[in-house]
């Protein structure tokens, strides 16, 4: 075959071996690879330019093949007296061409690359096996106790670079070599979710190409040997849903008070960019409460078992305790958990808890106190007192029904202390004192209502005995009467030198006067009006109290059947700036004998 240039002449082929590439340790070829030995002559001897790059590039039009895939691997030029060796007329020179070229035998091969279990080498042989060099691929899967399934195919190859296409194209440069590496490791990547792909050697690998689950690629390279490593990984994992991917775990505690505590934990992953993930957390939470009363129903009888509780089944309203969230944008990552619980001081987005106490004075009266505490769920915004914890009741909707249902709960515990104490207790306990916090932000929120059986503080028996109503005007009322008896008026005389008896007593019939004093000392209501605007004395209150006093004197003497005469001989009556009343009464009575 001759040089198209006058610079030399093929005088014919000395030599020539030929052997095949393969793809990595795999039994599939991909090249040939051919030397020729041969003798050129070469009658131009005052070129000065590198014969080496000069005879390749000739071989390399000759065979039409890419010039990277011919390389001259030995040059010699002998030199004697010849006249073919002497450098004078003629120099030759023995050159050894080693060539790779791509072979049809792939494409004629049914179980060579057009095989679906090599899904994707075809292509890459057809479109750069003038390129390609040093090619090995592995794969790798395994599956962890979560139930996520790990995906790992990676590649590692080199490239040589020269000119290709039609027409030459030169791929010499770092960046020119590496879009062709990536060119390549994307048609093999691209492949990967064939179901078929490495079939026979992993019978599983169908349930490993989830086309819309996490993946990502990670490249090594070198630019100077142009060697390149690709690696593909994709975690599959149990539950796949649309736009994401998602792993669900339950945590359940069985606490000392008889409650179930579940926690749920949730990660999800989004396919293309983190708002799907944050999108399908917020989809799936909303079906966290069926999924996990679901979980306590199946629980519940074996723990009763094992406890040997008899309790009733669970029932299925449960409680949302808390939630959180962990965002994880660079991975498109949302981690979080729910929990929730069928303890009853748990609502919608708050909790509650109550206490009940009783305390006894010296005098026998009892104070029952009943305090609670509220604990916000959610986020603290500013305006927790208009949020919504217990169906569409704020916390202050809440704390005074709360309020209203004490007294009935304080009233039934009451009623069965009457054997405890030894005391019969009235029929009605009496509001005396409540308290609420209230952060002006924060998430703690109490309130205590404390009831008395204290006498002073049932005013239903303050009663007009003319009229027969309720005096009004009083918030407690506190009523002692102490009685003085009547006397017979007796004298007693001193005799002077009486020896013996040297007093006589003298008896005038008659009798000092017994006193009735009657005391009502209690607390106004708290006026509405600006007292230093319009400022009224309780003269109606004080005149109803009067009356009242006077019933309450003539009822307690009344029936004396000796009574012979009474009158009321004074009164008085204080008040306070705070609002507290002092009433006196003095009665005077006498006694027939």
């Amino acid at each position: 075959m001759p040089i198209t240039t006058p610079q030399g002449t093929y005088t014919g082929l000395l030599g020539y071996d030929r052997e095949y590439e393969y793809l990595g340790d795999s039994n599939l070829p991909f090249r040939i690879v051919e030397n020729y030995t041969y003798e050129v002559f070469d009658t131009q001897l005052d070129r000065t330019e590198d014969l080496a790059p000069y005879f390749k590039t000739q071989f390399a039009a000759q065979l039409q093949y890419f010039s990277g895939d011919v390389n001259i691997t030995s040059l010699e030029y002998p030199q004697s007296e010849a006249f073919n060796e002497d450098g004078m007329r003629f120099q030759k020179f023995n050159i050894t061409i080693q060539s790779r070229t791509l072979g049809t035998f792939f494409e004629e091969d049914e179980d060579g690359y057009q095989n679906t279990k090599n899904a994707g080498l075809g292509d890459v042989v057809a479109g750069w096996s003038d390129m390609l060099k040093d090619f090995s691929e592995k794969f790798s899967f395994s599956f962890s106790e979560e139930g996520n399934k790990n995906y790992s195919h990676s590649l590692n190859f080199s490239l040589i670079t020269g000119t290709s296409g039609t027409p030459p194209t030169l791929i010499t440069g770092a960046s020119d070599v590496r879009n062709t590496a990536g060119q390549i490791a994307a048609a093999v990547f691209a492949k990967d979710f064939e179901a078929e792909l490495s079939l026979t050697g992993f019978t599983g690998y169908v349930n490993y190409v989830g086309s819309d689950s996490k993946q990502y690629t990670s490249e090594a390279f070198d630019e100077l040997a142009h060697t390149y490593s690709f690696q593909k990984n994709r975690e599959i994992f149990p539950y796949s849903s649309g736009e994401f991917t998602h792993s669900m775990d339950h945590a359940i505690n069985y606490d000392a008070d008889g409650y179930f505590r579940i926690t749920e934990s949730l990660s999800v992953f989004g396919k293309k960019h983190f708002n799907q993930a944050l999108t399908g957390f917020n989809s799936l939470t909303v079906g966290s409460s069926g999924r996990c009363a679901e979980k306590i129903a199946q629980y519940a009888p074996i723990v009763y078992k094992q406890t040997n509780d008899s309790s009733a089944a669970v029932s299925s309203g449960i409680k949302q305790v808390s939630i959180s969230k962990v965002f994880k944008m660079p991975e498109l990552v949302v981690d979080g958990s729910v929990v929730f619980t069928n303890d009853p001081s748990y609502f919608d987005n708050i909790t509650k808890s109550d206490e009940l106490s009783v305390e006894r004075d010296s005098n026998g009266t009892l104070k029952m106190n009943h305090s609670f505490n509220y604990s916000l769920l959610g986020f603290v915004d500013g305006v927790t007192d208009t949020k919504a914890v217990s169906g569409s009741n704020n916390i202050l909707q809440l704390i005074a029904g709360d309020r209203a249902g004490s007294i009935s709960t304080c009233q039934s515990t009451y009623s069965n202390l009457t054997g405890v104490t030894g005391r019969r207790h009235p029929d009605a306990l009496t509001l005396v004192e409540s308290n609420i916090t209230a952060p002006v932000r924060g998430k703690a929120y109490s309130a205590s209502f404390s009831f008395s059986d204290d006498p002073m503080y049932d005013l239903s028996k303050i009663v007009n005995p003319f009229t027969q109503t309720q005096i009004t005007g009083f918030k407690t009322m506190d009523v002692s009467l102490d009685q003085t008896e009547p006397k017979d008026i007796i004298e007693e005389y001193k005799i002077i030198n009486r020896e013996s008896k040297q007093s006589v007593l003298s008896y005038g019939y008659q009798q000092e006067p017994g006193s009735v004093s009657i005391n009502c000392k209690g607390q106004l209501v708290r006026p509405a009006q600006n007292l230093f605007e319009q400022f009224k004395l309780p003269t109606g209150e004080a005149v109803d109290l009067l009356k009242y006093s006077k019933g309450l004197f003539l009822n307690h003497v009344m029936y004396d059947e000796k009574l012979y005469n009474y009158f009321l001989r004074g009164s008085s009556y204080t008040f306070g700036s705070e609002n507290t009343f002092d009433l006196n009464l003095d009665f005077v009575y006498t006694r027939k004998r």
